[in-house]
């Protein structure tokens, strides 16, 4: 969910190598208070594409992005539920090889899109539900089937990462912990965690922060 409010530039998510090659999804600053524009963005070097969609601010929307890499498709796409609200033109990648550069939630460096550069002055300022990394394509009606449903590493292989944000808090140490639920074990670490983070709402008091 995105807050209600103006929003600067700012990275949901973002896997790019020192050399431009990856993958990033950010939000343009906008002075709209009740729409946001998301893009989702395939890089390699001079070449790119970018899926963009508008989504509303202030209450939860389960989105989806991905490259379809079929011979049919070769777009990147991006999915409200099972239905497709933003796609890219055609664009066939060799390979997307980010050199093992961490992938980053909620930040992220300059990127250049085209011959255009995208810089985040704030840290992603919103609430994120679940954050799903499968490798493959997902098909509409699985995308739809798990909304709101568990998934498991035993009936999706292809599953390889599954951070929940919203478990709950507790009087133990550790609480800025993200466990994943993929079966490979990436569990990570929150920066500037604080325990409001894993409020219904925490985009009410969440700050963000400058980049620098």
């Amino acid at each position: 969910a995105i807050p209600d409010t103006i929003s600067n530039n700012q990275f949901i998510f973002h896997q790019v190598s020192s050399t431009g090659v990856g993958y990033a999804a950010y939000l343009d600053s906008t002075s709209s208070t009740t729409t946001a524009n998301i893009n989702f963005s395939i890089i390699s070097g001079s070449n790119s594409i970018t899926a963009a969609a508008e989504v509303n601010k202030g209450s939860f929307s389960h989105i989806c992005m991905q490259y379809d890499s079929r011979p049919a498709s070769k777009t990147a796409t991006i999915l409200s539920g099972s239905k497709q609200i933003g796609s890219s033109q055609r664009f066939s990648f060799n390979s997307i090889d980010t050199s093992g550069n961490p992938l980053l939630i909620a930040t992220g460096s300059e990127i250049i899109i085209d011959t255009s550069a995208f810089t985040p002055t704030h840290t992603f300022s919103g609430s994120i539900n679940n954050f799903r990394m499968f490798h493959d394509t997902r098909a509409a009606a699985d995308v739809e089937r798990y909304i709101k449903r568990d998934i498991f590493p035993e009936a999706n292989s292809n599953l390889i990462l599954n951070l929940r944000f919203n478990e709950a808090t507790g009087s133990y140490k550790n609480n800025d912990i993200v466990l994943d639920h993929s079966g490979q074990s990436l569990h990570s670490r929150v920066s500037n965690y604080t325990n409001t983070m894993r409020d219904e709402k925490p985009y009410s008091t969440l700050c963000e922060f400058e980049k620098s």
